[in-house]
Formats: C-alpha cells, sequence, structure tokens
C-alpha cells in the first residue's frame, strides 16, 4: 500500500484546496475511502456532520481512532476496516465520497467504482485523486526480480505503460483512463485538474517549489504529481 501523507503537510492542503476549487467539500455526510491514518478524513470533517473512514489495513484505523479519541465531536467519526469493493452502506448514504491515492491500490477498479456510484445520492459527488501517468517519476515502489525497490532512481518508467505495469505495485491513470473508469459505471465529470508537486519530502525542493507552481497554468500541468478530479452520481 501507499505511505500516509503527514498531518498537517502541503499535500494535504493542496489536494483538498483543488477538490473544493472544483466542488465544495461540503454536506451531511461524507465517506473516505482508504483514509488511512486519517490525515485527509480530519480535514473533511470540517465541512460536513458525519464522517465515514473505510480503511483495509487494521493499524491504520487504529492509530486513526486512537488519536482522535479525545476530541469533543469523536461521535461524528465512524470508523471502519473495509474495502472499498464490498461497502456496508445502504445506497445513497453519502453527499460525497472520497478517494485520495487510493484507486490506485483497489484490487478491483471497476466494482469499487461501482460502489462509490452505488452509496452516493443522486446529484451527490466523487471527488478523487489518483497518481498521474503523465508524471516523470513513480511515487511507489517497484518489484523487480522479486525485490521491492525505491521508484526515484528509474525516472521516466511511468511514462511506459506495459512496463509500468509488470513492476509497479500501484496503478497509474490519464484523465481519459480515470473518465472511462467512473464514466463506465454511471458518473458525469464535473472537471478535472492537475497537482504539482510539493516536494515537501525533498529538502532542496521549497526553493522550486515557486517556479513549479507556476507552471500550474500552463500546458505543463498535465506533468503534475496527481490527477484531481469530481465526478457527479447524476441527479
Amino acid at each position: 500500500m501507499g505511505w500516509p501523507e503527514p498531518l498537517g503537510s502541503i499535500g494535504i492542503d493542496r489536494r483538498l484546496a483543488l477538490l473544493d476549487g472544483i466542488r465544495p467539500l461540503q454536506g451531511t455526510a461524507v465517506l473516505d475511502i482508504g483514509c488511512g491514518n486519517g490525515s485527509y478524513t480530519e480535514r473533511l470533517a470540517e465541512g460536513f456532520d458525519r464522517v465515514v473512514g473505510v480503511e483495509v489495513e487494521r493499524a491504520r484505523i487504529d492509530e486513526f481512532s486512537e488519536r482522535i479519541e479525545g476530541r469533543p465531536d469523536r461521535q461524528r467519526f465512524e470508523l471502519r476496516v473495509e474495502s472499498a469493493e464490498a461497502l456496508s452502506d445502504p445506497d445513497g448514504n453519502f453527499d460525497a465520497v472520497v478517494a485520495i491515492e487510493t484507486l490506485e491500490h483497489v484490487v478491483d477498479a471497476e466494482a469499487a467504482a461501482a460502489e462509490v456510484f452505488r452509496v452516493l445520492r443522486p446529484g451527490g459527488a466523487f471527488h478523487v485523486t489518483v497518481p498521474n501517468r503523465g508524471f516523470p517519476f513513480e511515487t511507489h515502489s517497484f518489484m523487480i526480480r522479486g525485490r521491492e525497490r525505491r521508484s526515484k532512481w528509474y525516472p521516466f518508467v511511468p511514462w511506459v505503460k506495459p512496463l509500468h505495469r509488470r513492476i509497479s505495485t500501484a496503478r497509474n491513470y490519464r484523465p481519459r483512463d480515470l473518465q472511462a473508469l467512473l464514466g463506465g459505471v454511471g458518473f458525469s465529470e464535473v472537471d478535472t485538474t492537475f497537482l504539482m508537486p510539493p516536494l515537501e519530502r525533498w529538502g532542496p525542493g521549497r526553493y522550486l517549489r515557486r517556479p513549479i507552481d507556476a507552471l500550474a497554468a500552463t500546458p505543463a500541468r498535465h506533468l503534475g504529481v496527481s490527477v484531481v478530479a469530481v465526478f457527479e452520481r447524476p441527479a
């Protein structure tokens, strides 16, 4: 699986800001799929009355649950060990579903997409980010000759789809791939954009952040680290 985003990171702020800019993250109930340690889920709670987080790794759910145990609004959170392909919620239960850097990990992406569609109310929104195939560096690990290796030493592999599919531990997507996946179960696209790499895990990156951010207003945004999109279940 992926590595949880550190609490308070720039990546959290930027992904949520881009998603909220496409369609506001607010309503009565939200489901966070692949919530991990809750670094995004707690922020989502600012715009919703009820927050559900599901995650397949028990250790991460336990970490999340322990961290928020003392919150005065703890009852607003429901946390479950559960897969995206088999959600236990009734149909039309949520105003919004969020999957941030999660779809690339699920075993059956089509089944997960269908489940998201099912649990959203008509008119509800699916806010999603996934690794961008246009980004020249894989953000997950590679399996090479039976050994897991750090992908940063193998640039441009994401651009070679057959090779990437064979050795990467996670999928990547072009916007059209996401459109095909979600359109196939009935979603309509609201809008799609890209996240430029925040470079917060690389010390010298802070000096490059401003010029790289400026690329978001140019065609070079297609080289961003993530595809950021909102899709709607038609009313």
